[in-house]
């Protein structure tokens, strides 16, 4: 199974940046490693089409999604819907009631909160929270699945 990690991540990169609509984007993320991310958003583009009072994607806001979710840095995929503002949005739900919500902004920001479901020698749960680039909030992103999958 080709996963879009490591040395192939160009490769994707490229594909993702060149697209011009939705769907393509939705159709360069059918990897075998990606593909329920990109029957979700299938799905969500036909409720759109379904509910027009519902907001459309904004393409910039899926791009940023999708090139984060390149080195996702979960072995866990997402639940991913659309924010009332159309920004494209991940879910992670954690062990022990944590969660941690990514909404994607455009020009590579984003805007992100976790809480951990694990407690540590004092009784209280982690917390991460922020507005960053893509590339920042996926280190720190990464750092606090990391110890709650742990």
């Amino acid at each position: 199974m080709e996963s879009p990690r490591g040395s192939g991540t160009e490769k994707w990169t490229r594909a993702i940046q060149s697209c011009n609509t939705r769907e393509e984007i939705a159709a360069a993320i059918n990897s075998p490693w990606l593909v329920s991310v990109s029957g979700r958003l299938s799905q969500l583009f036909e409720f759109e089409e379904d509910e027009p009072d519902n907001p459309a994607m904004e393409i910039e806001s899926l791009r940023n999604m999708a090139l984060f979710l390149l080195n996702q840095p979960s072995p866990t995929i997402p639940e991913i819907s659309t924010s009332p503002d159309g920004l494209a949005s991940c879910e992670w739900q954690l062990d022990q009631g944590g969660i941690l919500a990514i909404e994607f902004l455009s020009h590579d920001m984003v805007r992100y909160a976790g809480v951990s479901g694990k407690t540590d020698d004092h009784g209280q749960r982690e917390r991460i929270s922020g507005f960053e680039t893509r590339k920042h909030a996926r280190t720190r992103v990464e750092s606090f699945l990391q110890e709650q999958l742990a």
